[in-house]
């Protein structure tokens, strides 16, 4: 079975089907971005049978960034799938998107995925990469491995606990390039396990075990991924009221608004959805609402 991967629009999901595709991996965590996923792309999907997989990547080298990147990054790829009412109980996965070489590429690699974890437990994340990169996730606890032909090896290094594979160009085609639906071109993927973290696919982790523990010392407690995915889901709600109030303000504010005006209220909403959310994600949307503000 293959799925296509892709950044430059939506290809749509009777063209995907009809081109031989079964579903597709597809980008999140950026909304608006063309490259990301969309409410509207997994019903599309939905209604068509075809299957949809995340993963999370705005740039190659992001990762490099380490510890606090990967919390941020997981957060924000979880409260956009959210958004489009992708499962709590399915798999995101992070591109690392370049050749992992050095010891310190190696450091910041564990660093940013151990980020991850922190957000979403070990058993709904890992990592998109070379043979090298797979394989020490997997080592580490992650099972969701996504692996590229890019950077493994000549004869290639096949990490045998992959769950995908994309490859160079594709097999399938004559002379082996990039598939072209529906003027998209897509690259082309190997699935190599039933369950590769598909939308549809079965619940893979139990609901009581420990996620990962908060507080220090005697106030340390675990965390199951129940709590830990109820509490994010409710947060995304929380979000989403914010910004429907804020967009109700500023709907009913007059463009000559003092300077000063405009500051009060970009502190007022960076106050309150910061401590709402407590993620970068406020941080963002205040920057947004800035720049609307001073349009």
């Amino acid at each position: 079975m293959i799925v296509a991967d892709y950044s430059a629009g939506f290809p749509g999901a009777a063209a995907l089907k009809a081109a031989g595709f079964a579903g597709a991996m597809r980008y999140i965590g950026s909304p608006g971005n063309i490259k990301c996923t969309t409410a509207d792309e997994l019903r599309d999907f939905d209604a068509h049978g075809l299957e949809m997989g995340l993963v999370f990547e705005q740039s190659a080298g992001q990762w490099r960034n380490g510890y606090g990147q990967g919390q941020r990054d997981a957060t924000a790829a979880r409260h956009h799938a959210s958004a489009i009412d992708f499962p709590l109980d399915r798999p995101i996965y992070f591109a690392i998107d370049q050749d992992v070489v050095t010891e310190d590429d190696f450091k910041a690699l564990d660093a940013y995925a151990d980020g991850w974890a922190s957000v979403l437990g070990h058993d709904l994340c890992g990592p998109y990469g070379e043979h090298d990169v797979v394989a020490r996730c997997w080592a580490r606890g992650f099972k969701w491995t996504w692996q590229c032909r890019a950077w493994s090896g000549t004869p290639t290094k096949y990490f045998d606990q992959r769950k995908l594979f994309q490859y160079y160009g594709s097999p399938y085609t004559a002379d082996g390039r990039n598939v072209v639906v529906n003027g998209i071109e897509v690259d082309t993927n190997e699935v190599n396990d039933s369950d590769w973290g598909q939308h549809t696919g079965g619940i893979t982790v139990d609901w009581s075990d420990t996620a990962r523990e908060i507080g220090d010392g005697d106030t340390k407690r675990p965390v199951s991924y129940g709590e830990m995915l109820r509490s994010m889901d409710d947060n995304t709600g929380k979000t989403r009221d914010g910004i429907a109030e804020v967009s109700e303000k500023l709907d009913k504010i007059h463009v000559s608004l003092s300077e000063e005006d405009k500051a009060d209220i970009i502190a007022e909403v960076r106050e309150g959805l910061a401590a709402e959310v407590r993620t970068g994600l406020a941080e963002e949307l205040a920057d947004l609402i800035a720049k609307r503000l001073e349009s």
